[in-house]
């Protein structure tokens, strides 16, 4: 909360009137209270250029002044930032006819504060009109984050579905594939088959082929020879030897 308050207190404000008076009041007002970023003037004709320089969360407008009054300034702050919402108003009259306050709601007013000015009044209403206006740009935020989010998923929704049509287009093809490698896989096997039934005939393993045969079978001589060379080793067979032929 705390910082919530130091970032309303932040924000630029703007405020419009044509007695210079009333303008030093709500300056020393608010600068007491924390606001460090209040632009004020007392000609209307000023208040498009301050506008795009500063671009106000919040604007103070008097609404009866000569030239321009307060209601067309309202008009023109309605269109700014082009979002359709402008810049958030806090009226200062003293003018408190129904008229002059339905006027001003029409144009987009969010609050009124009458003269003369009470110093706590205006800074509440300041502080709740901001705090308002910083929730509404909150959301909009959210809004577009989600809005992106949607999009970033509806585009992988896309890529997969699109994965799976070429997977469908190429799986007749795959599928021929594997018919035509089904007529080779089984002439390899019969042809081992027939290998193996004319080794039988021949008096040879049925499991093996001839290579693999004789390959064991050199193994076993292999194995006999070297236990018949440990035995001829063996001491007490040469003294066996030895004494037979004493």
């Amino acid at each position: 909360m705390l910082s919530d308050e130091s970032d309303l207190k932040q924000l630029p404000i703007l405020a419009v009137d044509d007695e210079e008076a009333n303008l030093l009041l709500v300056r020393r007002v608010l600068e007491r209270a924390g606001y460090c970023s209040l632009t004020t003037t007392s000609d209307p004709l000023q208040v498009p250029r301050i506008v795009e320089e500063i671009a106000p969360r919040l604007a103070l407008l008097d609404l009866h002044m000569p030239g321009v009054d307060g209601f067309e300034l309202m008009e023109m702050l309605n269109e700014f930032g082009g979002s359709g919402d402008g810049v958030p108003i806090l009226v200062l009259t003293a003018d408190i006819t129904d008229d002059a306050k339905r006027r001003a709601l029409s144009l987009g007013a969010r609050d009124f504060l009458t003269k003369p000015i009470d110093h706590v009044e205006l800074t509440l209403r300041v502080r709740n009109v901001l705090h308002v206006q910083q929730l509404q740009e909150r959301l909009l935020a959210q809004n577009l984050n989600l809005e992106d989010e949607v999009a970033a998923r509806t585009q992988d929704l896309d890529r997969a579905r699109l994965e799976v049509l070429d997977r469908l287009a190429l799986w007749p093809l795959e599928r021929d594939d594997r018919r035509r490698a089904r007529p080779a896989a089984r002439s390899g096997a019969q042809d081992r088959t027939r290998g193996a039934v004319a080794r039988h005939r021949q008096g040879g393993d049925l499991r093996r082929d001839p290579a693999e045969a004789r390959t064991t079978e050199h193994r076993g001589v292999r194995v006999r020879q070297a236990a018949y060379d440990d035995r001829r080793r063996d001491p007490r067979r040469q003294q066996q030897r030895a004494a037979a032929d004493g």
